[in-house]
């Protein structure tokens, strides 16, 4: 795992909620329009509904697969052996946490030291392998 794909996992964590969203509007939505008829030799208006299924189903399917990559990512973020860097790639990734309250919560370190020390070293040492 990168921090580059961290980072996306992050980005996606959000777009799986507004997607989420629009999926559940999308179901309670019918859409209405008006139409012409000419199939009695004159013109008739007609009303017509229905449901864009197609785009439901291209959502729907987009949503399974960021979900699918989130539940893989957080499985790597759970299967770190190192407490304290899991706690900090959680917090950071997962729960959206900023330096500082990450750095509060190990005890008053500081910012550098949770950035550079823990979170920086082990992508460091990570890309070397």
């Amino acid at each position: 795992m990168t921090k580059e794909q961290l980072k996306k996992y992050s980005k996606e964590k959000y777009s799986i909620k507004l997607l989420t969203e629009e999926l559940e509007k999308m179901c309670g939505e019918t859409v209405h329009d008006y139409g012409y008829d000419y199939t009695k030799g004159f013109k008739r208006i007609i009303h017509l509904e229905g449901f864009n299924q197609e785009l439901y189903e291209q959502r729907l399917k987009k949503l399974s697969e960021m979900k699918r990559r989130a539940e893989k990512t957080e499985k790597w973020i759970e299967s770190v052996e190192d407490d304290r860097l899991r706690f900090v790639i959680r917090s950071r990734y997962k729960e959206d946490r900023s330096w500082r309250w990450i750095a509060r919560k190990l005890g008053n370190v500081s910012e550098e030291y949770v950035r550079i020390v823990i979170h920086d070293r082990f992508f460091e040492k990570d890309k070397k392998k």
